[in-house]
């Protein structure tokens, strides 16, 4: 039977490049499959490993009411498609370790370890989502009661468990009230990122969002700001995010804030593209409204791809402590209020000071602690 060393399973972000390049430098015998909200491919693979299948598209209803009434559905249709993909793959090519990313994939993957289709599996949560309150009972069950039960069933289920950063091991304990003792915790730090040179301008006027557009995102605030700051300057906002979530409410936000030709919603923007399209953008926004926010227990990843494209962050006290003090001190950007006088003010003077920005992001970068996926493998933990 064909055996391989590393079977992977990572979203599509800001660190991927550098995840996949290390998971091949660990071993060119490795299976690696990427995925974004669409789709699940193979990104690398063997030469004389033969798949029939190499990507699987996602059942999706673009219709927003029907959606939401049967995401259940969608979430259970989803597992079978992610679970069937993880079973062909490895009756084809048993893997010595299995890596994951992301709760529901962390399940699947525990349940094929104990399978024995795999030797050893890794979890890694995105993110800790319990906490907040989502405004609908389906959003607050999924995230708030069914999330933290599979989140500790995959800790329970696979070998080791990465949590990056800390703050989601500290969610998780606080949220059941001990420690879980069923797994090792590591903590997992951010794989080591490129920085990628934008396109001279003399002066970018555009701000860039990038995500979904959640309520509590904050978007409607640099919608809201935006005739205040265009009554000196010519500046525009990007949004790069399917639409899907509050996208007609954003939409209808514009036109009655009369903004609407200067707010671009470019829908989902494929991460290949994401250098010409932010080409033209001086910053980078996240403005979570709420210190409870699912965002605020890590550094979102947003905001690691603003900093790759050299883009300096406009974000609030939403971010974890550590975070926060992170971006002021390397001067990364500004840390505000969220509110549309606040906005306004950060805009522009983050407009007057592009340039003084980049220097100081390349500087972070290359200081950025060195542990990556490699790092794990190579130290005996699994």
């Amino acid at each position: 039977m064909r055996k391989i060393d590393i079977l992977a399973y990572k979203f599509d972000v800001d660190n991927t490049d550098e995840f996949n390049a290390d998971l091949i430098l660990f071993s060119k015998n490795s299976v690696i499959l990427n995925w974004n909200s669409r789709k699940i491919w193979v990104q690398y693979k063997p030469d004389d490993l033969k798949l029939m299948i190499t990507q699987v598209t996602f059942l999706n209803i673009h219709n927003k009411p029907l959606r939401y009434l049967l995401s259940p559905f969608l979430m259970l249709a989803h597992c079978f498609e992610v679970f069937f993909y993880f079973f062909y793959i490895c009756l084809k090519a048993r893997p010595k370790i299995f890596i994951v990313e992301n709760f529901l994939e962390g399940v699947i993957a525990g349940i094929i370890r104990r399978l024995d289709l795999a030797e050893k599996s890794i979890y890694i949560p995105c993110d800790w989502f319990q906490g907040h309150d989502y405004g609908r009972v389906i959003s607050n069950l999924a995230n708030n009661v069914l999330f933290p039960r599979l989140d500790w069933l995959a800790c329970k289920l696979n070998d080791l468990t990465l949590d990056r950063p800390s703050h989601i091991t500290q969610a998780r304990n606080a949220y059941w009230k001990r420690n879980i003792p069923t797994t090792k915790i590591k903590f997992f730090q951010q794989p080591r990122l490129k920085v990628v040179n934008r396109t001279a301008q003399v002066k970018s006027r555009n701000i860039c969002f990038i995500g979904e557009m959640r309520e509590d995102s904050g978007l409607d605030i640099a919608i809201k700001a935006l005739p205040a700051i265009r009554r000196n300057l010519d500046i525009r906002l990007k949004v790069l995010g399917n639409k899907r979530l509050n996208y007609q409410n954003f939409k209808k936000l514009a036109q009655d804030c009369g903004v609407a030709p200067f707010v671009s919603f470019l829908g989902f923007v494929d991460r290949s593209n994401f250098e010409a399209t932010l080409s033209d953008c001086f910053c980078g926004i996240s403005l979570l409204k709420t210190l409870d926010s699912y965002s605020s227990y890590g550094l979102p990843s947003k905001i690691m791809y603003y900093f790759l494209y050299q883009l300096p962050v406009i974000t609030t006290q939403g971010l974890a402590a550590d975070d926060a003090l992170t971006i002021k001190n390397n001067n990364l950007g500004l840390i505000i209020n969220p509110t549309v006088e606040d906005f306004v003010q950060a805009a522009v003077k983050v407009y007057a000071q592009q340039d003084i920005y980049p220097e100081s992001i390349k500087k972070y970068i290359v200081s950025f602690p060195k542990t990556g996926i490699i790092d794990i493998l190579n130290s005996g933990e699994i």
